[in-house]
């Protein structure tokens, strides 16, 4: 019997290695020719930005995350429904932040944070985590501060996350920061 579980459903768990990326991203590509969806469209990116953490030659990362930006970005021009914008979304800041982290250009930034600001009434997880990213990244801690207030107001942080945002490691002196971890760890 065939197996009948979409293609979505079987990449729930993407690879770890570059040969199986590699894999994945031949079969979703082959699965966007007979149809083009927008959770497909978030996997292909995914793998994407996964293949470009991979490589160690600064021009394929920057193809990989230009590929992944335009499946993105022409997918939410196809959406109607909120949520599925508001997750391509979420998605495209954080291909442009690994961008900017590729090559410390603070236009990625920007971009990252024009396309995720107008969603941050919304309290998307992902949202407002791009926006702690991006502004972290540049140093703006009171926005970053008000972005973690934001997250933890609508039960969305805890230390776990605190722990594993690279652009936070910035923030660990300030007394905010380290009240906001004693918060969750009390």
């Amino acid at each position: 019997m065939v197996d009948k579980l979409s293609l979505e459903d079987r990449l729930i768990v993407l690879a770890d290695d570059p040969k199986g990326l590699i894999a994945q991203l031949g079969e979703t590509d082959q699965a966007y020719l007979n149809q083009s969806t927008p959770e497909l469209a978030i996997i292909r990116a995914e793998i994407r930005q996964r293949l470009a953490l991979h490589s160690m030659q600064k021009a394929e990362q920057l193809y990989l995350l230009h590929e992944a930006a335009a499946i993105l970005e022409l997918m939410r021009l196809e959406v109607d429904e909120q949520s599925m914008f508001e997750r391509l979304s979420a998605q495209l800041g954080s291909v442009y932040i690994q961008h900017y982290h590729v090559t410390h250009e603070q236009k990625y930034l920007i971009v990252a944070r024009q396309i995720l600001r107008p969603l941050s009434h919304l309290a998307h997880p992902a949202v407002l985590l791009g926006l702690v990213r991006a502004d972290a990244a540049q140093g703006q801690w009171a926005l970053v501060q008000h972005w973690l207030k934001r997250m933890q107001q609508h039960h969305l942080l805890d230390v776990e996350l605190l722990e594993q945002t690279p652009e936070l490691v910035g923030a660990v002196h300030f007394e905010w920061f380290i009240r906001l971890k004693a918060q969750f760890l009390n």
